[in-house]
């Protein structure tokens, strides 16, 4: 055998060809293409081989990056409180009284703000395909439903410590309800027992004043306070009022009944008042909670 191979590279070498190896496995050629056929096949069951993307921390890290987006406005909460109107009726309320309703506003504007932002997050993931057993899923850390709680606590954490601190003291229920609330309330009931439409806009008393842009601006267009927009005058005279928000996703001509009406006696009055109170009672533990009604 060993003899026939060197016959036939000699023979090979007089014809200019490329020299042949045989082995007990094929026949592969040698010469100038000898590192190319030489290379070795990828293996499917070498590791190093196989490249995936590690994709089981995304979730996690996108409910933080929203949760850091959300914390940014809590940065610009000192800000929002001093460019605040003066709406209040001094006379009824003390300065500290007015000080704590502002900041307990902006508190709740801002933390539904970032609630609204980590619900669009929520929407967009396939939560219920991130594991397939309770084997594969993280003890630290939990299921993606212990991650999303986790994300909601810590948004509504100031929330939560500015509704106990308010509380501290107090011990009926009907003592949580803020001062601007009560207030609120008590207008809108009496306004419907003497038969009069109670104005529940948003703009009722934060009212744009003359030092407003967009007023001044109307101004040189020949708008006066109380006329209606447009060139005749004829459109619309009070700005547009904010939606109520849905509970639990509800749809449209769903009625809550914590909302006063003209045929509440003193008893339904009592209980709706409490049900508002009931928005503002203390969470020292900052459990998540969800709108009862």
């Amino acid at each position: 055998m060993d003899a026939w191979l060197q016959a036939q590279k000699r023979e090979n070498r007089t014809l200019g060809l490329p020299n042949v190896t045989i082995s007990h496995r094929n026949f592969f050629y040698t010469g100038e293409n000898t590192e190319e056929n030489n290379r070795k096949r990828k293996s499917r069951w070498n590791a190093s081989a196989i490249k995936q993307e590690a994709d089981e921390h995304k979730f996690v890290q996108q409910i933080h990056e929203a949760t850091e987006k959300a914390k940014s406005f809590v940065a610009q909460l000192n800000e929002q409180m001093k460019l605040y109107p003066e709406g209040y009726d001094a006379t009824k309320m003390k300065d500290t009284q007015y000080n704590e309703q502002k900041e307990l506003q902006s508190i709740y504007q801002t933390m539904m703000v970032k609630r609204r932002e980590l619900e669009k997050l929520a929407r967009q993931q396939h939560n219920k395909r991130e594991y397939d057993s309770d084997e594969e899923t993280d003890y630290e850390t939990g299921t993606w439903e212990h991650r999303l709680r986790a994300a909601e606590m810590d948004i509504t954490r100031e929330w939560a410590v500015k509704l106990t601190e308010m509380a501290d003291g107090k011990h009926h229920i009907g003592d949580f309800i803020p001062a601007h609330e009560l207030e609120k309330f008590m207008k809108t009931y009496s306004a419907l027992k003497d038969g009069h439409t109670p104005d529940v806009s948003d703009y009722c008393e934060f009212k744009i004043q003359a030092e407003n842009i967009g007023y001044r601006l109307l101004e040189k267009f020949g708008w006066k306070e109380g006329q209606g927009l447009g060139k005749n005058a004829q459109g619309m005279i009070n700005p547009v009022n904010k939606g109520a928000t849905p509970v639990h996703h509800g749809g449209l001509g769903i009625d809550r009944p914590s909302e006063l009406d003209r045929n509440d006696d003193e008893f339904k009055m009592y209980r709706k008042r409490m049900m508002l109170a009931y928005r503002f009672r203390p969470n020292p533990l900052n459990n998540p909670r969800r709108d009862y009604y």
